[in-house]
């Protein structure tokens, strides 16, 4: 079983975040514990509505928020906690987020308890881009941390890189891209910036400081992060991810896959077999109840069609067979019909009884991925 876990804390919210979190100067040592408490409880309350007893943890993840501001003894309560329902495989990923700026303990103690992974919230190397982003980090605490996990022990460090931001230029992309790969690091995530609805940027890109920049620039950018990378030994094996072999993110690929995984804390996402579950986005209600929250019944044909577009994704694909197999030959026909032209075009492959995107298509994953659904006519 995967499992994943939302710490909602934050030093200040990033002006592009639709994250449920809540600013940590309210809740303090007293307020982690006992967010701590109700995750325990939560816990404990998941596996017990499982229909079949747990065989081992497969991986935690720890997100945000920024689950870094809790101390290590925290997490060491969580960890004894599954280990008594479950132990750990031998090949268990246990990823902490960190953000540049907020350690509650040092690099060595989160270690010490069990994480072997950890992913830095860096975005940019470039510090006026930071400020514009809200961002409290410069990009000399963001290379100081990560040499500092290096020498800690860590030896899977992950970064979260952003690009098309407002205002970034080319060389300002190519300049991070370049100190990144530089840093003792094993996986980077480039990410396009994306601008949700409800948040402070949102109001901010109408203004010329922080209009977003245009569609062609950004797939420049995308361009220029897939063979910079790949140059430099980090494999594309997802749309948006990057990896040296063998460090490809587990807890990732299992939700690309569309495998089943435990979510706790407020705001987060969970899945098991046919139902996805979000808990409530407010600290103080979950704590209360924490299997308050919405369910959605996933029909067959979602199944079917989140497998592609989620499958797809990955730059292993899908195997046509198996899925004929999970969900019939006639269903699978149907939806690969609404891809039939781009498959005309060459923007995807078979090989094998495996279905890719073509190198050239992933760019333009989003227009491709979206015609798997059914048309409203």
């Amino acid at each position: 079983m995967f499992c994943y876990l939302h710490a909602p804390f934050c030093r200040s919210r990033c002006i592009y975040c639709d994250f449920y979190v809540t600013l940590d100067k309210y809740a303090g040592e007293s307020g982690h514990t006992a967010f701590m408490d109700a995750a325990l409880h939560e816990l404990a309350l998941r596996v017990a509505s499982l229909s079949s007893p747990l065989t081992c943890w497969e991986s935690l993840y720890a997100g945000g928020g920024t689950p870094s501001l809790l101390k290590a003894s925290h997490f060491d309560r969580l960890l004894g906690a599954m280990r008594a329902y479950a132990s750990f495989s031998a090949r268990a990923e246990l990823t902490l987020e960190i953000n540049p700026d907020a350690l509650g303990d040092e690099p060595r103690r989160y270690r010490e308890v069990g994480f072997n992974r950890v992913s830095v919230g860096v975005q940019s190397f470039d510090d006026d881009l930071l400020r514009r982003l809200s961002r409290i980090h410069s990009a000399q605490q963001a290379k100081d941390v990560i040499e500092a996990l290096a020498e800690s022990g860590f030896d899977n460090i992950s970064l979260d890189l952003m690009y098309a931001l407002p205002g970034q230029s080319l060389d300002q992309w190519a300049q991070t891209l370049e100190t990144a790969t530089t840093l003792p690091v094993t996986h980077l995530s480039a990410y396009g910036l994306k601008i949700e609805d409800g948040t402070p940027l949102a109001r901010l890109a109408q203004t010329p400081r922080y209009a977003a920049p245009d569609d062609d620039l950004s797939a420049e950018m995308y361009a220029i992060a897939v063979d910079f990378l790949q140059a430099r030994g980090f494999a594309r094996y997802e749309i948006s991810n990057f990896a040296r072999p063998g460090f490809e993110s587990a807890h990732n690929r299992n939700y690309w896959r569309q495998g089943d995984w435990l979510a706790l804390g407020p705001g987060a996402c969970g899945s098991l077999g046919e139902t996805r579950y979000e808990t409530a986005r407010d600290l103080a209600r979950w704590q209360a109840a924490p299997l308050t929250g919405a369910l959605q019944a996933i029909t067959p044909s979602e199944a079917l069609e989140n497998a592609l577009i989620f499958g797809l994704r990955m730059g292993e694909g899908v195997s046509l067979p198996a899925l004929a197999e999970k969900f019939g030959a006639t269903a699978l026909k149907t939806v690969l019909a609404r891809l039939e032209p781009h498959r005309a075009r060459g923007w995807l492959q078979e090989s094998d009884g495996r279905l890719t995107l073509a190198p050239q298509a992933f760019a333009l994953s989003n227009a491709i991925l979206a015609d798997i659904l059914p048309s409203d006519d």
